[in-house]
């Protein structure tokens, strides 16, 4: 099976949800735009991306 995920997804909990197996997609669209106003969009992405990688998603 094969699930997208989302709403609440933040820097602080998108690993374990990025872990869980059969995860196709995560929404995490507010998390970046709202961390972009204080560090950019290039380093919101570049950290989610980041943590995201670390559990092989």
């Amino acid at each position: 099976m094969r699930f997208n995920a989302g709403h609440a997804l933040n820097y602080f909990n998108v690993q374990p949800v990025a872990a869980i197996a059969g995860v196709r997609e995560l929404h995490i669209g507010h998390a970046i735009v709202s961390r972009a106003v204080f560090f950019g969009m290039r380093e919101a992405v570049k950290e989610m991306k980041r943590l995201m990688r670390e559990v092989g998603a």
